[in-house]
């Protein structure tokens, strides 16, 4: 009966440590960027060999990999909380500025469709799990918009459409609106006002036409 609780706490234990390098590597992409971001240099941050990295994540894109489901999950508790509100404007608004924290965050950095195909495409041996998670995470915060776009309330705005039809169209607006209006660096001077151009974009999506 021990044996198995050991086993257990063993697992619990490389967990916590693979997510306090996890915690290192993002550290470490917000200050200095993508490029900074090695095995070697994250291991000595985090104060491991780089043969002890190995012991977590095989490589760079497998650490990535961790970062991106982990920012995911953020993701998904923050939108989640926009499902019950009865307003779409004010829900859809939510939305974005949740996708907006994100994206400055670790978003700007990895575009998460296309790591998800491209990855799983050109890094087949990455972990499986890991994949596993990236995928529910993904299909979870999908499903979130959906549940958004079939509440009553949408109803009107979608004028027939499905709401499984419309959810690439809103996850497109959310992302499309937040890196049209912040810029990838820093020193970079805004185009458009986020705030102004959320506002008007859910006024549009959710246009009801007087006409019958």
């Amino acid at each position: 009966m021990t044996q198995p609780i050991f086993k257990q706490l063993r697992l619990v234990e490389k967990e916590n440590r693979r997510l306090a390098i996890v915690d290192v590597a993002e550290r470490i992409l917000n200050d200095e960027g993508l490029e900074a971001v090695t095995i070697r240099r994250v291991a000595k941050q985090a104060g491991l060999s780089s043969g002890a990295m190995y012991m977590y994540f095989k490589n760079k894109e497998e650490l990535m990999l961790c970062m991106l489901v982990q920012n995911l999950r953020l993701l998904k508790k923050d939108m989640s909380a926009c499902i019950d509100d009865n307003n779409p404007v004010e829900a859809i608004k939510k939305m974005g500025y949740h996708y907006m924290r994100y994206f400055v965050r670790f978003g700007k950095h990895i575009n998460i469709l296309s790591f998800a195909v491209k990855n799983k495409e050109k890094y087949g041996d990455l972990n499986p799990q890991m994949l596993s998670d990236l995928e529910a995470v993904l299909s979870e915060l999908l499903s979130l918009v959906q549940g958004l776009l079939s509440t009553p309330s949408m109803s009107g705005a979608l004028q027939g459409i499905p709401p499984e039809r419309a959810v690439p169209v809103l996850w497109a607006l959310i992302q499309g609106l937040v890196q049209i209006t912040l810029p990838i660096q820093s020193t970079e001077a805004p185009t458009y006002n986020f705030d102004q151009v959320i506002d008007d974009a859910t006024r549009i999506f959710t246009y009801r036409s007087a006409r019958p």
